[in-house]
């Protein structure tokens, strides 16, 4: 970190990792501009033209679909005369009631729980920037950057495009051997896979690292 004896505070300092030169980070860039190294001029940050109040409204609309998602039915079966109807929570249970645990617990994972707990903490991000670039406090809510830092593990392990490649090609092959009527839940699932890439294309990192306090870190003394 270095001092700024203008304003009192410290600055971060940021390594270009072509050439290693050391150089201020700035804490604000306008919108559609990068920052590039003074010594190689590679790009070190590009800041994208969206502002947060656009990935804000993509996390409410990918939230709506979550819940209509896991609401209303994926598909519905019917075949001699009898009829059934599955939810995606419906088919965890189903296949754990088949004595597959692990693999309902896989789907419960990378279908229900890591798209909820992206959608949850991005909302929770979004929402603390908007408040502080309003003026309606100061900081950041709590947990900021344990919540990003997590989220990025988290993100990989949600898979919903390979449920819906799977669901895709059940329903081609029971539909040569019953009747199939896709529910409301598949589309806003295909929905939502759409609007959560577009999401994660858009937000940047550092919409709430700058808007984190610097740390003080304590003075090593030798």
């Amino acid at each position: 970190m270095g001092d700024d004896t203008r304003t009192g505070t410290r600055s971060t300092m940021i390594a270009c990792p072509e050439c290693d030169a050391l150089q201020m980070e700035p804490r604000r860039i306008p919108r559609g501009t990068s920052v590039s190294c003074w010594r190689c001029r590679t790009v070190l940050i590009h800041e994208p033209r969206k502002g947060i109040d656009y990935v804000f409204s993509l996390i409410v609309t990918g939230s709506i679909l979550f819940l209509i998602g896991n609401a209303f039915p994926l598909v519905s079966l019917e075949a001699g005369g009898n009829g059934v109807t599955t939810t995606l929570l419906g088919a965890v249970l189903h296949l754990w009631g088949q004595d597959l645990q692990l693999v309902a617990a896989l789907v419960f994972v990378t279908t229900i729980l890591a798209p909820a707990f992206d959608l949850a903490v991005m909302l929770y991000l979004t929402l603390g920037v908007l408040r502080v670039d309003a003026g309606r406090t100061a900081e950041m809510p709590p947990f900021s950057a344990k919540l990003l830092r997590a989220v990025q593990v988290v993100r990989p392990w949600g898979m919903l495009e390979v449920f819906m490649l799977g669901a895709l090609v059940s329903i081609v092959k029971l539909g040569q051997m019953a009747s199939v009527v896709v529910g409301p839940a598949l589309y806003s699932i295909g929905a939502l896979i759409l609007i959560l890439a577009a999401a994660n294309s858009a937000f940047n990192p550092r919409e709430v690292w700058s808007r984190l306090p610097i740390r003080q870190d304590d003075e090593v003394v030798a």
